[in-house]
This record gives structure tokens, C-alpha cells and sequence, in this order.
């Protein structure tokens, strides 16, 4: 009888032959070399910022707020198109999803126009390299073809990419009662 054609049977000492042994003590390595490949990112992401950093990114954010606002009220798309990330989600106060290109559209087209956007109330965090900043905003303007007049709080989310922030992510909600849950 050959060696490589003996089998292993319960309760059997015999071995079998090293071609067809288990590797057992090598099934770690891929576990531990993947665990190493994602850990690096993770672990970078999570370290916090100094207080530097983070005052820093604070006062960018509050530019980038103000250079955003000062394109929405005078209608420039170049100066928009350059702020919005190119997988940008924005929602509307009435619910609609609108893309970077969606949303440029209908600023570049009038659909969508803002005269006047007072900020009453802006809060900005930072966590590593995104910040989201709420606001409550009394606005007037155009949404989707409709008059745009009253007071709103919205989200936006901004991402440190390839070196700039750009906004990634924007929703916004009209306050009904203006009295209720003021923070």
C-alpha cells in the first residue's frame, strides 16, 4: 500500500503523509496580513486632532461657509461647482435628492435662487477630516420654480478631499414653529 493513499480514522495515531497534512499553523498569516492592511487607515482615522488642527480646520470651514454663501446669493456656479464634491447628495426642504450636477443645474437655470440668507445660529464640528456645520437660516428666494420665504435649519457636511474641503452632503427643513426646540 502506498503512503500518500493512507487515510486518517478516528482514533487512529497514525499521520498522514506531509503532502496532506493540514497547514493549521499558518492559517493566521492572511487574517493578520489583511488585519494590518486595514488597521493602518482605521487607526489613522481615529487619532484625534490638536487643538491647532482642529481651530485651524474650524476657521477653513468658516470661510468655505461664507465663500459658499457669497456664490449662492450671487448665483456662481463656477465658485459652487468648485466647493461641491462630485458624489454630492443634497436634500431639499421638500424632500428631493438632487446631485452636483442637478443642483448646478438648477441654480445655473433660475429654478433655484436665493436673495437673501440670513444665518441666525451656525454651529460647526469637526471630526478628523469632516465637519458638519447646522445653521438655522431665515431665507428668501426661489425653490424649485415655488417662492422661498421663512426660517430653515440645515446640515452640511463637509470632507477634507485631496487637500480642499467640499461639501458632501446637504439637507434642509422649514421651521414650523419657530418657538419650538430653539437649539
Amino acid at each position: 500500500m502506498h503512503l500518500a493513499s493512507v487515510r486518517r480514522h478516528p482514533g487512529s495515531t497514525m499521520r498522514r503523509p506531509l503532502n496532506q497534512r493540514k497547514r493549521r499553523g499558518r492559517r493566521w498569516i492572511l487574517p493578520l496580513l489583511a488585519l494590518g492592511v486595514f488597521a493602518v487607515p482605521v487607526a489613522k482615522a481615529i487619532i484625534p486632532l490638536t487643538g491647532s488642527q482642529k481651530a485651524a480646520y474650524h476657521k477653513q470651514i468658516e470661510r468655505d461657509e461664507q465663500q459658499w454663501q457669497t456664490a449662492l446669493i450671487a448665483n456662481d456656479t463656477d465658485t459652487m461647482a468648485s466647493l461641491l464634491e462630485e458624489d454630492y447628495v443634497g436634500i431639499g426642504p421638500d424632500g428631493t435628492i438632487a446631485s452636483k450636477s442637478q443642483e448646478l443645474q438648477a441654480r445655473a437655470s433660475g429654478q433655484d435662487r436665493i436673495q437673501v440668507l440670513a444665518v441666525v445660529d451656525r454651529k460647526i464640528r469637526i471630526y478628523g477630516t469632516t465637519a458638519v456645520v447646522t445653521s438655522r437660516v431665515h431665507l428668501q428666494g426661489v425653490y424649485s420654480g415655488q417662492p422661498l420665504l421663512g426660517d430653515y435649519r440645515y446640515t452640511r457636511v463637509w470632507s477634507l478631499v485631496r487637500g480642499q474641503w467640499r461639501i458632501v452632503s446637504f439637507e434642509a427643513n422649514r421651521i414650523h414653529d419657530a418657538t419650538s426646540r430653539s437649539r
